[in-house]
């Protein structure tokens, strides 16, 4: 046995530590957030979406739910509430259009969230991208593209906080 292995999960152990194979795709669900506006947070890389989140709360936003797949997404779109989300553009190699689409068909505003600049499909070129590394003033000010005012009326002070 290795001296790495948990023997016994602690009750309030993230779904990241059980194994590498869990801990590289999945990130971690989040409880709701208090906060006036939902987001759904679409990121494969948990380290970020757990950055993200921060960021989202210190904007006193709420995370309507978290996917690392195209499959986590698609399902999370048709039965999770929101008022908008982030999408990273690249979740596992694979561009997430068919994600974008279903965000986009329900008419809910979105904006890609990722290291590239441009995106690789003329139907998203109407679609903000906020490019990574970013900090909350950042987030904040891509969000207030595609949110309502009162989506902030009650933002926590900013900090500047860590880059994702």
């Amino acid at each position: 046995m290795s001296p790495y292995e948990l023997i016994e999960p602690c009750e309030h152990e993230p779904p990241f530590a059980r194994g590498s194979a869990e801990r590289d795709t999945a990130p971690p669900q989040r409880s709701p957030r208090a906060g006036p506006c939902r987001l759904l947070l679409i990121e494969d890389e948990w380290l970020i979406s757990e950055l993200i989140a921060d960021q989202l709360d210190e904007l006193n936003l709420q995370v309507a739910g978290v996917a690392a797949t195209v499959e986590e997404a698609l399902h999370l779109v048709e039965t999770v509430a929101f008022d908008a989300a982030l999408l990273d553009m690249n979740l596992h190699q694979k561009f997430a259009d068919g994600v974008a689409d279903a965000i986009k068909a329900k008419e809910i505003p979105f904006l890609f969230v990722s290291g590239y600049t441009k995106v690789p499909d003329p139907r998203y070129e109407d679609v903000p991208i906020l490019v990574k590394p970013f900090d909350v003033a950042d987030l904040k000010a891509a969000l207030q593209g595609i949110l309502p005012p009162k989506c902030f009326r009650h933002a926590k002070a900013e900090s500047g906080g860590a880059l994702v």
